[in-house]
């Protein structure tokens, strides 16, 4: 598969979860708002640019927290793959030259 076909499937997906992630919390309202019940909404997000987290997030404080604890391991782990990297493509150089 090709890297630009995959990038553009990728790109499709995220739009389709945020199109239904903005659906659901109205259909809970439409069917709790049938049976009397109170809807609490809660989300957040997180997005990490060059291994700098920046987090949102609305409702119930605890989300913010498991959201900042999920974008550590994030930037971590994509530290930990650069460096590899980095590592992998200076070793490989020193062999060709």
């Amino acid at each position: 598969m090709r890297l630009g076909t995959l990038g553009f499937i990728l790109l499709i997906a995220g739009v389709i979860i945020a199109f239904v992630s903005t659906l659901i919390p109205f259909i809970a309202g439409l069917l709790s708002g049938f049976g009397g019940g109170e809807v609490k909404v809660t989300g957040g997000g997180c997005v990490v640019v060059f291994f700098i987290p920046i987090c949102f997030g609305y409702g119930d404080p605890l989300i913010l927290i498991l959201l900042m604890a999920v974008a550590i391991v994030l930037v971590v782990v994509s530290f930990i793959i650069f460096k590899s990297l980095v590592k992998t493509t200076h070793s490989l150089g020193e062999r060709f030259t």
